[in-house]
């Protein structure tokens, strides 16, 4: 009896210790599924949030696209209401209002517009070019004179004929003034020593001749001249455009005394067109179109 009772004693001994190690296998089955579960979710979680922000990085550079767009739009329109809007006329800013750097940079700015400047930019002058005739600008509109003096900062003087060194009369023709002075160094800092001459029907009749009325009320009697000074880029422009006249021509410079030509708007550009040249032996010869 009492081996049997042992025996039974280690047979349930045996059933619950089988028991156990079942029951903790199935914690630990449970735990891991617990973990699993976990790990798989956190994973969908992660997904989840990287392919909300890939939308959201989408969407962005879409709205970035759409205004990047809407901008090029915009601009293109922009410059097509200005190509088809009549230019402005710019008024030319009060007599030494600007610094010399300022000034170079709007100047600048406007002889870049030049239908032609990309040739003159690449230029060179050389020794077999000759001398440069004078370019003369046949513009008659007061307009388009305010125009050219205000985009390419021109400077009408106006002085005594027999004696230039008294002084000069600065005109700010735009306003209507009269500015007498003696500072020639301020001409120097700012202007080539060539200059522009002005005759023919702009002195007796437009906004030249009005402001050669004001400066002999206080220049009193004897000759005047007018003359138009230029900034030293917009001379060699002109001196580089006389040149190429008389090439186009087939004419040598030193036979040459004046190359006439009109500065006028093109588009939202300029164009300096040549229409003839005047010979030194009285000749005047039409400039062809183009030139």
């Amino acid at each position: 009896l009492q081996r049997q009772q042992e025996l039974a004693r280690e047979a349930e001994l045996q059933r619950q210790q089988e028991l156990a190690r079942e029951a903790e296998l199935q914690r630990q089955q449970e735990l891991a599924r617990e973990a699993e579960l976990q790990r798989q979710q956190e994973l969908a979680r992660r997904a989840e949030l990287q392919h909300q922000q890939e939308l959201a990085r989408r969407a962005e550079l879409q709205r970035r696209a759409e205004l990047e767009r809407q901008a090029e739009l915009a601009r293109r329109a922009e410059l097509q209401r200005q190509a088809e809007a009549p230019p402005q006329p710019v008024t030319p800013p009060p007599v030494g209002s600007e610094t010399v750097k300022d000034r170079d940079q709007r100047v600048s700015k406007s002889i870049a517009l030049l239908d032609d400047y990309r040739e003159f930019a690449v230029s060179q002058r050389t020794d077999t070019d000759g001398p440069i005739p004078a370019l003369l600008l046949s513009n008659t509109d007061d307009a388009e004179w305010l125009d050219v003096i205000g985009h390419f900062d021109l400077l009408p003087i106006a002085y005594r004929t027999r004696d230039p060194q008294k002084g000069y009369f600065a005109l700010d023709v735009a306003r209507g003034d009269v500015i007498p002075t003696t500072d020639f160094d301020y001409l120097g800092a700012r202007y080539a020593q060539n200059a522009l001459q002005v005759s023919g029907r702009p002195l007796r009749k437009g906004l030249f001749a009005q402001a050669l009325t004001a400066v002999r009320g206080k220049a009193g009697s004897g000759e005047l001249t007018l003359s138009l000074l230029c900034p030293p880029k917009f001379m060699a422009y002109l001196n580089w455009k006389s040149l190429k006249t008389c090439t186009s021509m087939g004419v040598a410079s030193k036979d040459v005394a004046a190359c006439h030509g009109r500065l006028v708007r093109s588009g939202t550009g300029w164009v300096l067109s040549m229409e003839l040249i005047t010979l030194r032996d009285g000749r005047r010869l039409r400039v062809g179109r183009g030139t």
